[in-house]
């Protein structure tokens, strides 16, 4: 009896191995790759390196790494399915500033290389200057705020009072100026229009919005 037994779980232990191990030509059929190419608007290549792309899917299925100097990255070994999503965003501090793009209807073959490109677009900016009631610089921060998009961008005042916003959507921004002290909240552009949708050049690059306010 107890050598019948031995028998049959050797057996079954051999049968297991033969499955937990896929042959080399499952593995290449149940996976594939994706490579994401960066763009501008009007689809020339962006070699723009270091910026973050990720790739995420079914299963909880996640990746990111960075594009190389030729503004790509490449995914091996995704699983086959429909429904992923890639998402390419421009690290913090580069300029120009552009705004993170993406594709959600990806769908990997097995044994394929799939290509998605992605268009990066240049965001609008906003500058202007800030003074307080004696003509000198405020010291603080202005604060944009999209009514629709609810994109929000901030900058801090300089010492001549200067202040740039960058990384603007389409859309009309409220614009705040808060005191460094936060003692003072003012509003002095209440929808101010920012149109960065199109073209390889920022379609709003706004100046010129100034204000004085009342410090204490």
């Amino acid at each position: 009896m107890k050598r019948i037994r031995i028998a049959v779980l050797a057996t079954l232990l051999a049968a297991s191995s033969l499955v937990a191990v896929p042959s080399a030509a499952q593995a290449a059929t149940s996976t594939g790759a994706v490579t994401v190419m960066l763009i501008t608007p009007s689809a020339q290549k962006l070699p723009l390196a270091g910026a973050a792309v990720a790739i995420s899917g079914p299963r909880n299925y996640y990746r990111i790494t960075t594009t190389s100097a030729a503004g790509r990255a490449t995914f091996s070994g995704v699983p086959v399915g429909s429904g992923y999503t890639v998402l390419a965003a421009q690290e913090p501090g580069q300029t120009p500033v552009r705004l993170s793009a993406e594709n959600n209807a990806v769908t990997v073959v097995g044994g394929s290389h799939v290509w998605v490109a992605l268009k990066l677009r240049l965001a609008g900016s906003v500058s202007g200057r800030v003074l307080d009631q004696n003509g000198a610089p405020a010291a603080g921060r202005v604060y944009l705020f999209g009514l629709t998009t609810r994109n929000s961008q901030t900058a801090k005042t300089d010492a001549a009072g200067n202040y740039t916003v960058r990384g603007l959507y389409t859309d009309d921004f409220r614009v705040t100026f808060f005191s460094a002290d936060g003692r003072v909240e003012k509003v002095f552009r209440g929808a101010l229009p920012v149109n960065a949708e199109h073209g390889d050049v920022p379609a709003s690059v706004i100046t010129g919005i100034n204000t004085v306010v009342t410090l204490p």
